[in-house]
């Protein structure tokens, strides 16, 4: 499950059952909206390769499917980033429960991915509302190097420097319950290097 709005389904599972790499990418460069056109780092070339990987995969296992999660909320109706992410975990959960013979892999920023409300903070996470304790959550452990963004005023895009001790390069995952309940361990990757704007 990606972190997409769900408007972008029909062109997925086009890209997936596509015959060709080439015509699966036309299906994805047809798109008119989303990550692969406004680049805030889901439209990556990691994203694209991930997707292709994926396509690939499921040439190898026809359960296999790639699931984009994030609602489509009529702006009229005003909702509050909670209300989003209540309709993101409501998706999820969803999805969840038809898959009563499989797992579901949901990628996500960690604002969303925590299993309990962070403090001081208004935003209740879209993970908080699956059944917490058949959900094990991940938090990202930066250790260096850079990560495609859009941040400031003008919301500019580009490479962002990532903090963390760049001369600890770890691959792992660490299952250690963190305090408050938010994560159930981390996902370390080593230093990383930012991943630019794909063009299918």
């Amino acid at each position: 499950a990606l972190e997409m709005p769900v408007d972008i389904q029909p062109t997925l599972d086009t890209f997936m059952s596509a015959p060709t790499e080439v015509e699966a990418r036309a299906a994805l460069a047809a798109y008119p909206y989303g990550t692969f056109v406004h680049h805030d780092g889901r439209g990556s070339e990691a994203m694209l390769d991930l997707l292709l990987s994926l396509r690939r995969m499921s040439r190898d296992d026809s359960r296999l499917r790639v699931r984009a999660f994030i609602p489509d909320i009529p702006r009229d109706q005003a909702p509050s980033p909670s209300d989003v992410d209540r309709g993101m975990g409501l998706y999820l959960t969803t999805l969840a429960r038809q898959q009563a013979d499989g797992r579901v892999l949901v990628l996500t920023g960690r604002a969303h991915a925590r299993k309990t409300q962070a403090p001081r903070r208004s935003l209740v996470p879209a993970i908080s509302h699956l059944p917490i304790d058949e959900v094990i959550s991940l938090d990202f452990a930066p250790q260096g190097g850079t990560y495609w963004a859009c941040v400031g005023a003008n919301t500019a895009c580009g490479p962002q420097a990532f903090p963390g001790n760049p001369n600890v390069q770890d691959r792992r995952i660490s299952l250690s319950p963190q305090p408050g309940g938010g994560f159930d361990g981390f996902l370390m990757l080593g230093r990383t290097t930012a991943s630019g704007p794909a063009k299918p």
